[in-house]
């Protein structure tokens, strides 16, 4: 069972991304992504999850908008849906905080079929960037 849940404690967040092969932001929120065979009695407030980790998401809110860091997979693990229900289930946080625009901090850090399937779009510019509004309350066409 898929379970994508927000990293309660630094420590956690420090070790899931030196699984994932990440440099670990310690001012960013963290969410991470498993394959578990169970549910935590609260899941909303344990770290404790057995089972396989799928990935790592870092961002933070700034001033202009969210910024996501890392969406990315331990090495050898290559679970693309998990990958894009957690960048879909960071950003709808997001998008409820009030928060409508989300860019790719490090593009390079995301592989670019999972930035465009999460619905970033690549602006002139190079940067990419997502309108959270309306996203997740109105049809899009893909």
């Amino acid at each position: 069972m898929l379970r994508i849940h927000a990293i309660q404690t630094k420590e956690v967040q420090k070790q899931v991304c030196e699984l994932c092969s990440v440099e670990f932001i310690p001012d960013a929120l963290a969410y991470a992504a498993y394959d578990t065979p169970e549910i935590p009695d609260n899941p909303t407030i344990s770290d404790e999850t057995p089972g396989t980790l799928l990935g790592v998401a870092q961002f933070s809110f700034k001033k202009d908008g969210a910024y996501i860091y890392d969406l990315r997979s331990p090495d050898g693990i290559d679970d693309f849906e998990a990958m894009f229900i957690m960048g879909r289930s960071l950003l709808n946080f997001v998008d409820l905080c009030g928060t409508h625009d989300a860019y790719l901090a490090y593009p390079d850090r995301v592989e670019p079929r999972l930035a465009t399937a999460v619905g970033f779009k690549k602006l002139d510019n190079g940067k990419y960037y997502m309108d959270l509004r309306g996203f997740f309350t109105k049809h899009h066409d893909s």
